[in-house]
């Protein structure tokens, strides 16, 4: 094998396996470097392999920043098909190529008529820090229904646990 293993290019092996991602087979890192030594022949280190997958992902799933441009028109098509849904978006000032949000406010009109007519009037919320490059804190506000199962209110993503989130 040699220094062989020094020329492949992360990008390479990862339209190798872009294919099996989207087809849904769910691919580890593991996974990666023990195909490559066994079809090929060579040893991947686990930073080149993790480069791959992440190329593979971002052919796959397309770019988290170019993914944030799709929610305006996403908010607007719910609004439009569930009137009363409430969707509000905080974006900072527009760079060069794109802008990313703040926060982002979502409650559909089914949980918000839910609450009002039967649920219990107390509401719990939480927030979790979710795995990305951006720091992005998940909330979510519930409640009880009358049979002590939790009933989700609205959800929100924020940069964390502030006041103005």
């Amino acid at each position: 094998m040699g220094d062989n293993f020094r020329l492949i290019n992360a990008n390479v092996i990862g339209q190798l396996y872009a294919p099996k991602l989207s087809s849904g087979v769910n691919i580890c890192l593991k996974d990666i470097m023990k195909d490559m030594r066994e079809k090929h022949d060579v040893e991947l280190l686990y930073t080149k392999a993790w480069m791959a997958m992440q190329h593979a992902r971002s052919t796959v799933y397309s770019k988290v920043d170019e993914s944030y441009q799709f929610l305006r028109g996403y908010f607007h098509m719910l609004a439009e098909e569930n009137p009363s849904t409430i969707t509000a978006i905080e974006t900072d000032e527009e760079t060069d190529e794109h802008t990313l949000f703040l926060y982002v406010f979502l409650s559909f009109r089914q949980s918000l008529q839910g609450f009002q007519s039967v649920i219990r009037p107390v509401i719990a919320i939480d927030a979790t820090h979710l795995k990305s490059d951006y720091g992005v804190v998940m909330f979510v506000a519930t409640c009880k229904d009358g049979m002590n199962m939790v009933y989700p209110l609205a959800f929100g993503f924020g940069d964390g646990e502030t006041d103005e989130a």
